[in-house]
Formats: structure tokens, sequence, C-alpha cells
């Protein structure tokens, strides 16, 4: 399963008095050994080159708490990572192709120079890493001097569909890789020209172990897959080095890793990726890469600094791998571009966050108890509110569109949509960038459809991620109106944390107003952006009222089956709100929120809430 890439200080994890444990070769069973690779135990998956943001260059500060293992009081511990694969993150490349293999969009020779570039750029990535080794083993002290951080680079693949590649020796001619001796000729060139700028560079603290494969599969299809490979793995053997090589689960040729000339293959389980997947997959790569001799790679996106579902994912693959014994031997680690999660997780100031940074450590250094994984729960927001908001057009100070993540895909729906922020940066949210505020304030204006008399919610969902320019806004105040057009104040709302790197800026009031309109006035925080999902107005469940069709239209409530039979089509969904004695909310077959402008039909699924109005 292909990855793609989108991009902390008070937990008293570690009780006073804790003894740090150096890490410890432990006997793995059948698992990968560290010493099948100069003693790499915990290797970071350090991704670079991502032309279109930064999300592809690591600053020595970004790598410091990744090479070293910070505690909760700021100080440096023991060494954390002890090995780092550069590779690229799967992105488009500037000549329109892209990173890994695609017959439709192969890459050329100027963007696997432009990768390579990227690996040595000057104060950044495997040049940063150097550096903070360095600073790392100083800190650490003497007994730490003979340190070095073991290095991982990559070989890209060479598509057999590129036939105007680009002249790799100088013969004038350009490789055709319908050509097997072109392709291999590639290959034996990225391999040497890496080896020419890391040799060049003389790094003091990092050690070059070995190349990987960036290919997750055998392509099968391609009759000279075996060739390709094994020039690889042949050429990486014959320069005195180890090839390494990271299998999705169940990728055609996972088994015969041994046969390709691999040193070493860790088994991705994708267990954080697929939805439908339950915790018994991650058990199930641990037994089989045990069987094969395989390491294991545990993987965490950045939906778990957001989403209860994948914070236990995660708390999954270091209970279970660690019950399965994999924490024994060579374990890889995938965690995004830059900055990471685990960076993200160390800076956070959310304990629970920041745990996800303390327990991978203890994973890493074979000191963890299961009994110290925590799961959470994501509560169940405003059972005891009627929602009037949902569905509800707004206004809004123009939002941050300039980017190809999905927050910049503006449908003018988000913020009354009734979907909570459960990513880090996908369409769910709205960014409001401080080059965009009006007065120094962001807004929000949402028209309720009318005047609704005991409003006593008002509340707007907001994320941080420090690590990406994203941070709670100092304020959210909110203000009522009948008109529209003059507003007064109803006070400031009060934080509320939910879970993880959610917050509800929030005001609830004991004593209902009326309003039709609106609006929240968002002070921003400390940093560029303040992402905001939705925005939620209500009154209390207090009325139990039965919902009624009222006389003279032509619908027949069905309210055992929670469906409304319509006997006249071409209704809008405005109108057909207006056909019952209460505020209805309207959702299609899918359970999705249908719009006032939308056009509806029999079958359509009506669920109610009291509007106290």
């Amino acid at each position: 399963m292909r990855r793609f890439l989108a991009f902390l200080l008070f937990f008293a994890l570690l009780l006073t008095g804790y003894t740090y444990k150096q890490s410890t070769l432990v006997s793995a069973a059948g698992y990968a050994t560290p010493d099948l690779l100069e003693g790499s135990e915990n290797i970071f998956l350090s991704y670079t080159f991502s032309p279109s943001h930064r999300s592809g260059r690591r600053t020595k500060e970004e790598y410091l708490p990744i090479v070293g293992y910070y505690d909760t009081q700021d100080k440096l511990r023991d060494i954390f990572f002890d090995s780092f694969l550069f590779l690229p993150c799967v992105t488009s490349t500037p000549s329109g192709g892209v990173t890994y293999r695609d017959n439709n969009n192969p890459a050329n020779f100027s963007d696997w120079q432009l990768f390579i570039d990227d690996v040595f750029l000057d104060g950044y990535n495997i040049k940063a890493l150097d550096a903070a080794v360095g600073e790392v083993k100083a800190g650490l002290g003497s007994s730490y001097s003979d340190f070095k951080a073991n290095v991982f680079l990559t070989v890209l693949y060479p598509v057999r569909t590129q036939t105007d590649f680009g002249d790799v020796d100088g013969d004038g001619k350009t490789e055709n890789f319908n050509y097997l001796a072109d392709r291999q000729k590639a290959i034996r060139w990225i391999i040497d020209e890496q080896l020419a700028r890391y040799k060049s560079c003389n790094f003091k603290n990092l050690n070059l172990v070995g190349f990987y494969w960036f290919e997750e599969n055998f392509a099968r299809s391609d009759p000279n897959e075996l060739n390709v490979i094994t020039t690889m793995t042949g050429y990486v053997h014959q320069k005195g080095y180890k090839a390494i090589w990271i299998p999705y689960y169940k990728a055609p040729g996972y088994s015969s890793w041994k046969s390709y000339g691999f040193d070493v293959a860790n088994y991705q389980p994708n267990y954080m990726f697929v939805g439908d997947a339950n915790s018994s997959r991650v058990t199930a790569a641990c037994n089989t890469a045990k069987d094969l001799g395989m390491g294991v790679e545990i993987e965490i996106s950045g939906q778990a600094l957001s989403s209860a579902e994948y914070y236990n994912r995660y708390m999954n693959y270091l209970k279970l791998c660690t019950a399965a014994g994999a924490h024994r031997g060579i374990k890889m680690y995938y965690n995004d571009a830059v900055p990471g999660v685990y960076y993200d997780a160390f800076i956070s100031k959310n304990p629970d966050i920041r745990r996800i940074y303390d327990l991978t450590y203890k994973y890493a250094s074979q000191t963890l108890d299961v009994s110290e994984v925590v799961f959470i729960e994501q509560e169940n927001r405003y059972t005891d509110y009627n929602i009037v908001s949902l569905g509800r057009p707004y206004t809004i100070t123009p939002p941050y569109t300039n980017t190809d993540m999905g927050y910049g895909e503006v449908s003018g729906k988000e913020l009354t949509d009734g979907i909570f922020g459960s990513t880090a940066y996908d369409t769910e949210w709205i960014g409001f960038h401080k080059s965009s505020t009006e007065d120094g304030y962001f807004y929000i204006d949402v028209d309720l459809g009318q005047y609704y008399s005991k409003l006593s919610l008002f509340s707007l969902e907001v994320n941080e991620l420090i690590g990406a320019g994203i941070s709670y806004p100092a304020n959210v105040e909110y203000f009522i109106s009948d008109d529209g057009v003059k507003y007064k104040s109803i006070g400031n709302a009060d934080p509320h944390t939910p879970s993880l790197s959610l917050m509800l800026m929030q005001k609830k009031l004991a004593t209902p107003v009326a309003a039709r309109y609106v609006r929240a006035k968002i002070t921003r925080g400390t940093h560029n952006f303040v992402f905001v999902s939705e925005i939620s107005i209500g009154s209390l469940k207090s009325d139990r009222s039965v919902l009624e069709v009222l006389e003279n239209n032509p619908l027949t409530l069905k309210r055992s089956e929670g469906i409304c039979v319509i006997e006249k089509g071409g209704l809008t969904v405005l109108q057909l709100k207006s056909m019952f004695n209460q505020s209805v909310v309207i959702r299609n077959g899918n359970g999705n929120i249908v719009f006032d402008d939308v056009s509806v039909c029999t079958g359509y699924n009506i669920s109610y809430y009291y509007a106290n109005n």
C-alpha cells in the first residue's frame, strides 16, 4: 500500500527516579537482528524531496529530539533512533513525473538528480542530521563519543515506460528504459552518485550502511523485474554495502525477499492506513515477519494527533508488536513527512499527544511495559442539544487556499455540514492565515434561517499542530443579531479539549438568548494559521413534543422507520423543512446532511431535533 504524505512538554509519564536504560541486543527469535545491519536497531524513515512545499526539508533542530530522547523536563537522556533512511516523499516531480513506479508518469534523470541534491542540501536533511548527532553526542557525554548514526540511502525505480530518461553516462544518448541494459545503467549511476556525494561530505557522526529499494512490491507484470532488483542488490554488495526493502502487507513477492538479494526486509502491517482493518492484522504481520526472518515497520500518520481512532491504532502497534516480540528485532518507523508525528508529539503540551513520543522511545529501547499503553475515548458531542446550525449558510474571512492539501478545497459548506475534524489537514478544515485578518480578527457569520428563541450553545472546533504552524486561537468571542447588521456580544468562549489536539471554543449559556444570526470573532494565535472545522449552535433538548407534518402538505411520516414518503416530487430541502411543526435535519441515504437548495425525493431520511422555538 503506497503511503501518501501530507506533513510537548508536561506529561509525567516517567516516574521520578526512573532509570533510563540503554538499548541492549536481546535474542529476537526469528526476527531480523541489528547485527545484520551493523547495529541498526531503530531506523527512522526520514522523508525528503517534496518540491512543492517544505515537507521535504528537515533541520538540525527537528532532528535533535529524534536522534536523542528528551524527557518531559526537556533533559537529554539517551539515543532514540540510531539509524536513518533517506527516501523521497511520494510526490510529483518538477518534470511532471512521480517519485515512485508509475507507468503513466515516470520520472526522468533531472528528477533523480534533484532528489539527490535535496538529500545533500546545505543546512538540511543528511547534513542537518550529522550536526544533530554531534550535538546529541556532546550532550550525553564522553561515553557516547564513538557513537555514529547509521545511514541508508535510496535507489529509485527505473520505470520501463520511460523512453527518454536522459543521458546518465555522458555517451550522448538518452537512456530508454524499454531496454534492461539502460535501466541497469541508471541503477548503477544513482548508487555511484550518492556514494560520491556522501564521501565528499566527510561526515564525522554518520556511518553509511546501505541502500534501500524504493518500491514496496515485486512487479510481476514486468518480465525484467527480477533482473532489475538483483542489479540493485548485487551492485550494492559489490560496493561493500547492505541492501534493504520494506514491502507492504501481503505485497507481491514479499515472502521471497531473500531470493532478491536483500540483506534485511521489514514488513509493513499497514493497519494505520486501512480503515476496515482490525488490530489482529498487526499481530499477523509480526508473526509473518518472524516466520520469514524479517523485521517489522510500525506506522503512524498525522491523524493520530487529532483522531482517537488513529491514536488508538498506534497504541495497538506498540502494544501488539511488543507482545509479539518484534521490539527485539530491527524496527523501522513511518511517521509522515517533515517535521513528522514524533516531532509534533515531542513539542506538544497535550499529555496524550506527548505520550506518543515517550512510549515510542520505550518501545525502541525495549523498556516498554504493555500496561503503560493508554487508549483514549472520543467523547460524544452535544448529545443534549438540538444543533440548529446544521446545513445553514455562512460567510467567512477569506480562507487560505494556496495549497494542494485537502483544507485548500473550500466548498463553503465545511463549517455546518456536521463533520467534525478527524485528520490534520483534510477537507473538513478551513485554514485562516494571519495575512488575511480583518482588523486583526477572523470572522464567521452564520444565518440560522429563522429566529430561534432559546439558543444556549455556541461552539467552534479548532485544531493545533505547532510543527505545521497551526495554533489555537487566542480567543473566540460570540455575537448574536436579529437582522444580520447589528450584533451584540454574548461573551468569550471557554476552551474545552475533548481529546488530542482538537479544542472546542464554546460558550454555554445558563440563560438562553434569541437570534437568527450568529457571529464568531476569532483572535489569531501565536502561529501563522488558525484551523476551524464545525461551528455548532443549538438549544437544549427540553421540548419533547411530537414531530408532525403540517396540514395540506404532500408528506406522509413513518416514525417507526424514521422516513418521510414524499407524495409530490421537485421539493427542495428548505421547502420540506417548512412542512413540519418543528425544525428537522434532512439526511440522505448515506446519512449525510443535505443542504437547503438540494431537491429531494421519496425515501429521504428525516432526523429531527427540538428547536425550543
